[in-house]
């Protein structure tokens, strides 16, 4: 996995690297998107939406860690993009 920590500081591509994470979690799917944003943007504790999505606690973190990991390639992308750019 590439290290963007020095990217990342960089002003000009943080605009840009938060309109690709936008876009990238609005094209989760539901059941994964309402998770990354309940808990990763909302801070529910992950026991809480499991029982209000009426899933499972392990359901609950394996689709967090599917929505982490399609989003980890969608940034990915954007990230390699702009380093030729």
């Amino acid at each position: 996995m590439a290290d963007w920590s020095g990217a990342v500081d960089d002003p000009a591509v943080q605009s840009e690297l938060r309109t690709a994470l936008e876009a990238a979690i609005a094209e989760l799917p539901v059941v994964h998107r309402a998770i990354i944003l309940l808990h990763d943007v909302e801070g529910v504790r992950m026991a809480d939406i499991a029982v209000s999505l009426g899933i499972t606690l392990a359901s609950a973190k394996t689709r967090a860690h599917r929505a982490r990991l399609l989003l980890r390639k969608r940034l990915e992308n954007f990230m390699s993009e702009a380093a030729v750019a």
